[in-house]
């Protein structure tokens, strides 16, 4: 089987309407059956989408207390108090789980597509520091 969407032709037999038919490999998943949107193997006009967006990185907020309650009640010189955040808002039209992480960027024949890919992880971390 050649790879697909680059325009080859798949020799075999293929599965559903047109069964045994030699069709371009990207026209292969029952593409005028209605079953499918978009064909399964190829990437067509119309399954593409803008992947532009905005996202929210990283954020962080720190404080240190050093007040003198601080030494009095913890014996301690200061306490640090630390939250950060990362991946915490995607702003997009795109309707797939993530448009930064994509199937296959460095393999030019199918990059950019959506297939098993999961969306990074958002996380939320919280630190505190206790300073003698």
């Amino acid at each position: 089987m050649h790879a697909f969407g680059d325009g080859d032709w798949y020799p075999g037999a293929v599965v559903g309407p047109g069964a045994g038919a030699k069709i371009p490999i990207g026209e292969n998943w029952f593409r005028n059956s209605n079953l499918a949107a978009c064909p399964f193997t190829g990437i067509d006009e119309p399954c593409m989408q803008d992947g532009g967006y905005v996202k929210l990185r990283e954020i962080s907020i720190a404080y240190t207390f050093t007040q003198p309650w601080v030494s009095r009640s913890l014996g301690m010189s200061s306490v640090d108090f630390r939250v950060s955040g990362r991946n915490l808002k995607t702003w997009t039209k795109y309707t797939g789980l993530d448009p930064e992480t994509t199937t296959g960027q460095t393999y030019d024949r199918v990059g950019g597509s959506d297939y098993f890919n999961l969306p990074l992880t958002r996380s939320v971390v919280f630190t505190l520091t206790l300073n003698r």
